[in-house]
């Protein structure tokens, strides 16, 4: 049979002070954890606001500069659009407008991706493809500037809209 020497009671009483005191770091340590995460998710959200709106304020002053630009040189952008030739500063003026218009496309798209507007995003695909089909003379300034950004941002969902629209494969 086992029996306790008081050397061994004092022993146990030190060790299972020990033992307290660590779970008790543990402890500690798993509050102070609980705490970073609950900041760093504090953080993101944060962010993630900050970058939803730099995003719509971002569509929002493409929007207005183009309308601008549109009070000023909507009887060129009528032109343009049905078809007559345009020279000079004028088909430069014309080429600023359908850039314009199309990189606002594409700017309320990812306005829209970034808030999770999942309806607004699908309305804005709809809207590339319409948009090429209504203006077809929009086509060039798309494969001129627009196209090629997207590719670059590999913003495939909205290529692709454009490129049904305008009728363009690869």
């Amino acid at each position: 049979m086992f029996t306790f020497k008081k050397d061994d009671t004092k022993n146990l009483s030190a060790n299972l002070a020990v033992n307290i005191i660590g779970i008790f770091g543990v402890i500690g340590s798993l509050i102070f954890l609980a705490l970073e995460v609950n900041i760093a998710q504090e953080s993101l959200s944060e962010n993630t606001k900050l970058l939803r709106l730099q995003a719509s304020l971002s569509a929002n002053e493409l929007s207005n500069n183009w309308r601008s630009m549109m009070i000023q040189s909507g009887d060129i952008w009528f032109r343009g659009l049905s078809g007559q030739e345009l020279m000079g500063q004028e088909a430069e003026n014309f080429s600023q407008l359908c850039e314009g218009l199309l990189f606002l496309v594409v700017a309320n798209y990812e306005a829209d991706s970034i808030r999770g507007e999942v309806n607004r995003v699908e309305n804005r695909l709809g809207d590339a493809r319409r948009l090429s089909k209504k203006w077809p003379a929009l086509e060039s300034c798309y494969i001129d500037g627009v196209r090629e950004s997207l590719q670059q941002t590999q913003n495939l969902d909205l290529l692709k809209a454009f490129d049904e629209g305008f009728e363009i494969s690869e």
